[in-house]
């Protein structure tokens, strides 16, 4: 799986593996999984300030998730059991 991350400011390394390593996961629910394109996002003026959208290329249509929470982990953790679960919803049919 290729994994690309984009923000709109610089993103350390720690949230960069953690990102990656959430996303490697993902195989193991479905391991067609072509790519995943991250987008992180800071809305100083909003209350919950820190947006996630994950997109994964996969056969068929793409999933797209969105999720925004205070933290980076706790979207990236919002948006993870989402994609799980379309996953899972995915492989049965």
């Amino acid at each position: 799986m290729q994994i690309n991350i984009q923000s709109s400011f610089h993103i350390t390394g720690d949230l960069d593996e953690l990102i990656t390593a959430q996303l490697m996961k993902l195989n193991k629910y479905y391991n067609r999984i072509v790519y995943a394109d991250v987008f992180l996002n800071k809305d100083q003026d909003a209350v919950d300030h820190s947006e996630i959208k994950v997109q994964l290329g996969i056969p068929g249509p793409d999933i797209i998730v969105k999720t925004k929470s205070n933290s980076f982990e706790k979207s990236l953790g919002d948006a993870i059991k989402t994609l799980k679960r379309n996953l899972k919803k995915r492989t049965k049919r």
